[in-house]
């Protein structure tokens, strides 16, 4: 049965990490077998039966996780796929790095696919594959030219005037050029087929660089990018109704990084984050500024009820007695300061941000663990229980 302690652990999205046990690993045939198990029941399979390629890979993903004790999650199974194919070298020699010093961990996948992300985002990167994209444009382009302009050669050849020859002369002149133009046609598709191919995968590469580009690697949020994003489309959608948003800042957290460290501090924040998240589901959008900041955009909210939603999640917040998953020492309650403004969208983002920001400022200098407005006067008021 879980303890309470044990729900109150601060989480990174995945369980507490325990050391690998000390007895050999279940051999991968018997780990095989725990995983199919009841998956199919119409083809048995035999002790002795070499298995299939697929079914090796399977057995070494599973042994690995296994072994290491990691949670099934995809993220962690990408990570045991690609190390155990070996197709990515760097991936292969970070994680060898890792196992030499017993640091393999849920915790651990989930910095080093992050890093990798932020990694990706180069600028120069990103220039690299806008290059490739428009080369692959302008081959389309010349591959165009080059097809109509063989299809006009093909024209005026038909129509060339010709000396008086047989019908079967004429009939092997036509074969022959529909035979070279339907060569040239083929090449022609199978290039554009190539450079369309090309081209899906430079979209694809850049649609998964935009949104890496706009999620905060630390607790999956979007970012301020996203915000910005965000807040574009519901002007489009929502220009004549009520929008508010929240700027929320952890208190004291400077001291949580100074007695527990940096690590201990991220899995904070990742717990503050999944608090927040709840929001999302009454059309919340939430995302993290950065250090210790969030912020929720929440559309079709007027002051009082977003000031209510955003304040169900400190008092839940603030009523856990967090433990570190990790060194499972406890890291006593957490809470947050928040202010809140109205968007208006003439006015836009940043004057909102700015007026929630003086808000937040209220609430810390009164006290910290509160919430307080800005109305469009400039004034700033607490967000009472008699206000909702």
């Amino acid at each position: 049965m879980t303890t309470q302690a044990e729900r109150n652990a601060v989480a990174t999205g995945t369980l507490r990490t325990r050391p690998a046990p000390q007895c050999a690993p279940p051999s991968r045939p018997k780990i095989l077998s725990r995983l199919l198990r009841g998956w199919s029941s119409e083809v048995p399979v035999a002790a002795d039966a070499q298995p299939s390629h697929k079914r090796k890979l399977y057995d070494e993903i599973g042994h690995f996780l296994f072994a290491h004790n990691l949670d099934l999650t995809p993220l962690n199974f990408g990570c045991a796929h690609d190390y155990v194919v070996g197709g990515d070298r760097r991936l292969v020699k970070d994680v060898d790095t890792a196992l030499d010093q017993q640091s393999v961990s849920n915790g651990w996948i989930e910095d080093y696919v992050a890093g990798r992300q932020r990694h990706s985002l180069a600028p120069e990167m990103l220039v690299t594959m806008a290059a490739q994209a428009e080369g692959e444009l302008n081959r389309c382009l010349v591959i165009m030219k080059a097809s109509a302009d063989r299809a006009n050669d093909y024209s005026e050849s038909l129509s060339a005037p010709q000396p008086a020859v047989t019908a079967e002369d004429m009939i092997e002149r036509l074969a022959g050029l529909t035979r070279e133009m339907i060569g040239q046609t083929r090449l022609a598709e199978a290039e554009m087929r190539a450079s369309y191919s090309k081209v899906s995968q430079l979209q694809t590469s850049l649609r998964a660089a935009r949104k890496a580009s706009e999620t905060d690697p630390l607790t999956g949020l979007p970012n301020r990018r996203g915000l910005e994003r965000r807040f574009g489309e519901l002007c489009a959608t929502h220009a004549q109704r009520p929008m508010a948003i929240a700027l929320c800042d952890v208190d004291h957290f400077k001291a949580v990084n100074d007695r527990f460290g940096h690590e201990t501090g991220d899995r904070v924040l990742k717990t503050i984050a999944g608090e927040l998240r709840s929001v999302k589901n009454r059309g919340g959008y939430v995302v993290r500024l950065g250090g210790e900041e969030f912020a929720v955009l929440l559309p079709d909210h007027a002051l009082e009820r977003a000031g209510a939603e955003v304040d169900r999640v400190r008092e839940r917040l603030g009523a856990r007695n967090l433990i570190d998953s990790v060194t499972e020492r406890p890291i006593g309650s957490i809470t947050f300061s928040a202010g809140i403004a109205m968007v208006d969208g003439q006015q836009g983002l940043r004057r909102a941000l700015r007026l929630a920001d003086a808000a937040l400022y209220a609430a810390k200098h009164a006290g910290r663990n509160r919430i307080y407005a800005a109305f469009g006067d400039g004034q700033m008021a607490p967000m009472h229980n008699d206000m909702r």
